[in-house]
């Protein structure tokens, strides 16, 4: 909701000018290296997540992110999750890491081939779960 989307950008942005900075982000991240690591997990770059999170957001100024272009690229849940839930962001790196996996796997597919594919096994496991 555009509430929780405001909710979410004041409490990281640390400095309280409006704008997500690499040096608002970094302790937040800080955080999640230190959970990925409790659980055995090897850390996820700084850098790396960072270019994902600007990339996904596609901020109009690259140097930080405001509540606008948030609201406009509808990534809020994808940077807050990134930055406060260590389940989800390694959920979507492992994701990530699949679906490059699968690509190199699949050359000979369509991009359309690997989603219908890939949508046939999600009905089918919940199937699987409604029938148990």
């Amino acid at each position: 909701s555009r509430t929780a989307t405001g909710y979410w950008f004041r409490l990281l942005d640390l400095d309280g000018d409006g704008k997500l900075s690499l040096q608002d982000l970094e302790p937040f991240y800080a955080e999640q290296v230190a959970r990925q690591v409790a659980l055995g997990s090897e850390a996820i770059a700084f850098r790396d997540v960072m270019t994902q999170l600007f990339d996904a957001v596609k901020p109009r100024d690259r140097r930080f992110i405001t509540l606008t272009d948030v609201r406009r690229s509808g990534m809020g849940p994808l940077l807050f999750s990134a930055l406060t839930n260590v389940h989800k962001l390694l959920a979507g790196e492992l994701a990530d890491a699949a679906a490059a996996r699968l690509a190199q796997t699949t050359r000979h597919l369509t991009d359309w081939d690997r989603w219908a594919h890939a949508e046939y096994e999600r009905l089918e496991a919940e199937e699987e779960e409604e029938e148990e």
